[in-house]
């Protein structure tokens, strides 16, 4: 398989070495190139997304059936083999109906079967997997800039980082911590290090997340609007100055139990919580005005751990006996103190 790919490699380099030389010979010449598009009004003026697939298509039908297999899996092809694929399977299982095989047929079965029940099942589908995406950029910004900032959350600041990220003005040795809940030990060392405009007002955090794009869930439709003006102001935001993003164009909730130590701790979730307390909420649909989210029913969330690991969630997950309560309730170690918190900070 090494020798076939060291080949295919090989041979691309002389295949796109071989184009460069030919396309410099063509700019050589500028005049007899004019000449050559004067003369033939249909050439067409630049590659089209179709001419690549051809052109990629020539290549493997040239090379051997051992070699070509590996050249297609390292094309860009291989995906839209992959679709072509499970496209053909839908069309024998006859979930897929076209009068004909041809493209025209293909393009309006497809789109009829977005416009149906299954196209909306599908773009549902789709929109989860985008918001579990988006969970998982905001716990690498977040695990950054904790470990900037000695294994500490932006609530976790000791009164240096609530200097150098939140209040410049605070006094050495002050601390603003205040008792939440005294039994899970929350304390958080800043009043705007308790609110998600907050955190991600932080120069840091934004550095880490780079766009405000991925604070606004596809599943939260209702929120975009609001967000577009958070990407347009983007750069106003500063924590440190006052001035937080606002919340009417976020999705995602962050949890005070979060601790770079714990990693099975919830790190943050989407926004569509009963309660602000992950043992005691549940998961709201769009019928909830003020909290649901058009795009989730009841009983569906999204949530990204300490560890990483981001997903789709239901109540079973939540609530007092939930499986990741109960696993980060038996949590220890880290900055944080006692048993691990449950109390989300969300966007409201």
């Amino acid at each position: 398989m090494k020798k076939f790919l060291l080949f295919n490699f090989l041979g691309l380099s002389l295949f796109f070495m071989a184009v460069v030389f030919i396309v410099s010979c063509g700019k050589a010449k500028p005049t007899e190139k004019k000449l050559s598009a004067q003369t033939s009004p249909m050439v067409p003026t630049k590659f089209t997304p179709a001419m690549v697939v051809e052109a990629i298509e020539h290549v493997a039908q040239k090379l051997p059936a051992a070699e070509r297999e590996d050249f297609l899996q390292d094309s860009p092809l291989r995906k839209l083999y992959q679709a072509t694929d499970n496209i053909n399977e839908s069309v024998w299982e006859g979930e897929l109906k076209v009068t004909e095989f041809s493209s025209k047929a293909l393009g309006e079965a497809l789109y009829q079967s977005m416009k149906g029940p299954a196209g909306a099942k599908s773009r549902d589908a789709a929109n989860r997997i985008k918001c579990v995406n988006n969970l998982g950029n905001i716990f690498k910004s977040m695990l950054a800039f904790a470990q900037d900032n000695g294994e500490r959350m932006p609530w976790q600041l000791t009164p240096s980082g609530v200097r150098n990220h939140l209040d410049a003005n605070a006094a050495p040795g002050t601390m603003f911590g205040f008792q939440q809940n005294p039994e899970l030990n929350i304390v958080v060392h800043h009043p705007k290090a308790a609110t998600v405009g907050g955190v991600f007002g932080i120069l840091a955090v934004k550095r880490e997340l780079q766009t405000p794009k991925i604070l606004i869930s596809p599943c939260d439709p209702s929120r975009k609007a609001a967000n577009e003006v958070i990407q347009k102001n983007w750069k106003v935001y500063d924590t440190k100055l006052g001035k937080l993003v606002p919340h009417n164009g976020l999705s995602y909730g962050l949890c005070f139990g979060a601790d770079t130590q714990r990693p099975s701790a919830v790190l943050g979730t989407t926004r569509n919580l009963s309660t602000g307390d992950l043992a005691t909420a549940k998961w709201l649909g769009a019928e909830d005005k003020l909290r649901g989210m058009l795009g989730l029913k009841i009983n569906q969330g999204q949530k990204v751990y300490m560890d990483g690991s981001a997903g789709n969630v239901s109540d079973k997950d939540i609530g007092e006996d939930g499986r990741s309560i109960q696993l980060a309730r038996r949590a220890t170690g880290g900055v944080a103190v006692g048993k691990t918190s449950t109390k989300m900070m969300l966007p409201y």
